[in-house]
């Protein structure tokens, strides 16, 4: 077993048990402002961000859906993750209630039929995001300087890439931001070279 998949498995077995025998100690995620920060400069919330990319919640991940609500209220284009493949395009949506579909592993995602930022696809309709721009992302863990452990597939590290090569000229208006609980949070995050760690982290604390 690999130092990664040790991390997951444990990190896993403490969300599982957190959410099983604890369920009154999850506290609500804090949007109102990073618990950490790990980048200098300007970094933006939910409520004054102009685009934000958030994510539907799964099984033990965080909650995120008080920051989609903040922006929707402010009338800032929210949208969320839909898998096409290997990639991860992210859908405008109108509402934390839907309507989504679930797709093979039981995630809740946008409909294909809705509008999607920056599509592969040149039939399609494809929006472009406002800047500032705030992308919220989960993981399983995150450690003290802002390195990230997904789930294993790659999704969000292929999308960092082709959005941080897409928009170089915007990287400081750009803050991706880990959403997590502050039990998620260790000393260290095995990581390699492609890995793109986040701006600041959001958490319960």
């Amino acid at each position: 077993m690999t130092e990664k998949e040790l991390l997951r498995k444990t990190v896993k077995n403490l969300l599982l048990r957190s959410h099983r025998d604890r369920p009154e100690s999850i506290s609500a995620i804090h949007f109102e402002k990073p618990s950490s920060v790990f980048r200098e400069g300007q970094l933006v919330t939910p409520d004054t961000c102009a685009t934000l990319f958030a994510y539907l919640p799964f099984g033990t991940e965080a909650d995120p859906r008080q920051a989609i609500q903040t922006s929707l209220a402010r009338d800032i284009p929210v949208a969320v993750p839909r898998v096409a493949g290997e990639q991860m395009l992210f859908h405008r949506i109108f509402s934390p209630s839907g309507p989504f579909e679930q797709n093979r592993w039981g995630i809740p995602e946008p409909l294909e039929c809705t509008p999607c930022y920056f599509s592969p696809d040149p039939a399609d309709s494809t929006l472009e995001p406002e800047f500032p721009l705030l992308v919220l992302v989960p993981a399983l863990a995150f450690d003290r300087k802002g390195n990230r452990l997904g789930r294993g597939g790659g999704y969000y590290d292929r999308f960092f890439a082709s959005l941080l090569v897409r928009y170089a000229d915007r990287r400081d208006a750009i803050t991706l931001a880990g959403v997590g609980f502050s039990l998620q949070i260790v000393d260290r995050v095995p990581c390699e070279t492609h890995d793109i760690s986040v701006d600041c982290l959001y958490t319960d604390v």
